[in-house]
């Protein structure tokens, strides 16, 4: 699984990684303006263009039995709907089968925020990094005249779009802490082959209120080119935004995206195409 940061950007990030963002031509001059978007899981899903993907924060878990074809593995009562996802009844008291799987299961049940940036090396020439951001614009289906703002300081950003989440109660939650991460591009499906581990890896996940964030930060092998830097914000009840208390309130009040004012666009872009002049 892939690695991920509580707090901010991990400094290898920051040293070796132009964090950049591509925003269409036509809304820059309300950036210039101070106005920053941040999306979310449910926005993610329901793109129709080549940013979509419906399997957002979801997970696959298969179930494939290594015992002979005519016994395979049985669940029945209670465990059938747990496990099956298909109640049992009356007359329907159970299942037999030799495999099963249940697919695209969310793993968050409210709405997550979530911001996408894109990583281009900073150990290449300006002429190659201006070849990676077309590639980038390209992959996430926007046109080559849409604009590729580098952020200058990742971290101070983030602290800031944090702050007016929380000041401006975007949130319903009293804390939130940042994730961070580079997006893992594989497949998102957990394959087991007993059925106490199919069930222990059931409850892991949907069951025990935990979260598990590195299917945040996983896509299909189709998106890389992408080369997405994911950050998500997880509301909680805890102290500090460091000391994570359950329940974890992850919702942006059902909306897709909310728009943050007072973003200072100086402070914190510049254009690719000013890249030599700030680094």
């Amino acid at each position: 699984m892939n690695e991920y940061c509580i707090g901010g950007i991990p400094s290898h990030i920051e040293r070796n990684y132009h964090l950049v963002r591509f925003v269409q031509k036509e809304v820059l001059d309300s950036c210039r303006q101070g106005n920053f978007l941040i999306g979310s899981i449910h926005r993610n899903r329901a793109f129709d263009d080549a940013r979509g993907d419906q399997g957002e924060a979801t997970v696959t878990v298969t179930l494939k039995s290594k015992e002979p074809t005519h016994t395979g593995f049985h669940f029945e009562g209670e465990e059938c709907k747990k496990y099956t996802l298909i109640a049992a009844t009356e007359k329907f008291t159970g299942m037999r089968a030799h495999g099963w799987s249940i697919a695209n299961q969310p793993l968050i049940t409210k709405n997550l925020p979530s911001l996408s940036f894109a990583l281009i090396s900073k150990n290449c020439s300006h002429d190659e990094k201006i070849i990676q951001a077309r590639v980038i614009r390209e992959s996430i289906g926007m046109n080559q005249d849409s604009p590729c703002l580098v952020i200058k300081k990742p971290n101070e950003l983030i602290k800031t779009l944090s702050h007016v989440l929380t000041s401006q109660k975007l949130t319903s939650a009293k804390r939130l802490t940042v994730l961070t991460g580079k997006i893992n591009y594989a497949q998102r499906e957990i394959t087991t082959f007993s059925k106490a581990t199919y069930m222990k890896t059931i409850d892991e996940l949907f069951y025990s209120g935990a979260l598990n964030v590195g299917f945040l930060f996983t896509k299909p092998e189709n998106y890389k080119e992408d080369r997405e830097f994911r950050v998500v914000w997880i509301g909680h009840s805890g102290p500090t935004h460091q000391q994570v208390r359950t329940p974890l309130n992850t919702d942006i009040n059902s909306k897709n995206y909310l728009i943050l004012p007072g973003i200072n666009f100086e402070q914190n872009f510049s254009l690719i195409e000013d890249l030599e002049q700030t680094h």
